[in-house]
């Protein structure tokens, strides 16, 4: 039932240490570079980023670093992956932890997940 898998997965998150925002029901924010400036999220400290292939922009960039103590970033594309690393993340975090995954096997795509922790 859905109600016990909900369950569950809260009780699984929080033995992992991630804090919740009422899951299923958490509202949706659109953080793209017109609003970012604007949107705050103080309660937050788990940001989790799963950008469009050319990655996030600068202003995303500085509010994830600014304002998140983890991160969990997953990217379709290691080139921009590394950019968005190097050009700000890294400044501020720390990388953890690194897994890639081949969701389309004989295809040149792999998506690489990564947990940054503010060091």
């Amino acid at each position: 039932d859905q109600d016990t898998q909900t369950l569950t997965a809260r009780k699984k998150l929080q033995n992992a240490g991630i804090e919740l925002v009422n899951p299923g029901t958490a509202p949706q924010t659109d953080l793209s570079p017109r609003e970012s400036e604007t949107v705050t999220m103080t309660n937050l400290r788990t940001l989790f980023m799963d950008p469009p292939r050319a990655g996030l922009t600068p202003a995303v960039r500085e509010m994830a670093s600014q304002q998140f103590d983890r991160i969990l970033y997953m990217s379709c594309n290691p080139q921009t992956l590394q950019r968005d690393l190097v050009d700000g993340l890294l400044l501020t975090h720390k990388i953890v932890n690194v897994a890639a995954f081949d969701q389309f096997p004989y295809t040149p795509h792999l998506e690489v997940g990564v947990v940054l922790e503010r060091r």
